[in-house]
């Protein structure tokens, strides 16, 4: 199960063949039997259900797909509670659903839908978070109540939805952390990357990803250079500033010409 809670690998397939005419009510008993704290053994099980009710040909529009799988999981497909999903949701219609304590983490929402009458009461995300094929329009009407993104999560969010959360220091200093750790491998430094890694991960979804290369090529915090072998070369980090690397990495303060990246983010 924790091999393959986020929903990827053989197994589940595999437990399809060997299951096909398994009872949805017999899934949903065990799946409830299961500890709140079981977050590998909960999302191995939603991931595990999804794939049955997408196998149901009787199933036949996303909403009916929906209900089943939120019905069997929480006996109640408009109000979800203590669901765990690593990994990703895809194809499912979240309009009028309610989630209240659930944990999503490194989640993928690929072509879901939702509306102003999508709740998330109490929920965690963690991790990285990506919106594939999904609409700003429907997400950007969502409520969140008392929900706590985490660092890249909120972001991403920010950025995709429009929906602002948290402070814009708070934010800065998250995207500074997830640039900045580009070059910071195990508390060590890493002098040097490809341009091309820059926008990979929640850094290239996230709004600050052109500001904050900007910033720092203005600074001199890094600078452009030719990397034998690689295309388009790469960047290289101000190796006078590991000190300010380090202590901004360890606790947030911004100190040097990373202080200087911060203010310039901060004005912008």
């Amino acid at each position: 199960m924790s091999a393959e809670a986020n929903g990827k690998g053989f197994v589940l397939e595999h437990l399809y063949d060997i299951c096909k005419n398994v009872e949805y009510a017999k899934l949903g008993e065990i799946y409830r039997q299961l500890p709140k704290t079981a977050y590998d053994a909960r999302s191995f099980f939603f991931h595990l259900i999804k794939v049955f009710v997408a196998h149901d040909a009787s199933l036949r529009s996303r909403i009916d797909k929906t209900e089943m799988l939120f019905g069997t999981l929480c006996r109640n497909s408009k109000v979800i509670t203590d669901l765990v999903v690593i990994g990703k949701i895809d194809n499912l219609d979240f309009s009028n659903v309610t989630f209240q304590k659930c944990h999503f983490i490194d989640l993928v929402l690929s072509d879901c839908t939702a509306n102003q009458n999508t709740r998330f009461e109490e929920c965690v995300f963690r991790g990285d978070l990506e919106f594939v094929n999904c609409a700003n329009k429907d997400w950007a009407s969502v409520k969140l109540c008392d929900t706590i993104l985490y660092p890249p999560s909120n972001l991403v969010w920010e950025k995709f939805s429009g929906i602002e959360i948290g402070s814009k220091e708070d934010h800065v200093k998250d995207a500074m952390r997830i640039g900045l750790s580009k070059f910071w491998r195990n508390g060590r430094l890493k002098s040097g990357i490809r341009k091309s890694n820059w926008t990979t991960g929640s850094l290239g979804h996230s709004i600050y990803c052109k500001s904050l290369l900007d910033a720092m090529l203005q600074t001199g915090l890094m600078v452009e250079e030719h990397i034998s072998g690689v295309v388009g070369g790469g960047y290289i980090f101000d190796r006078e500033s590991i000190r300010d690397l380090q202590r901004f990495m360890d606790s947030r303060q911004p100190t040097g010409k990373v202080r200087q990246v911060y203010e310039k983010l901060m004005k912008a």
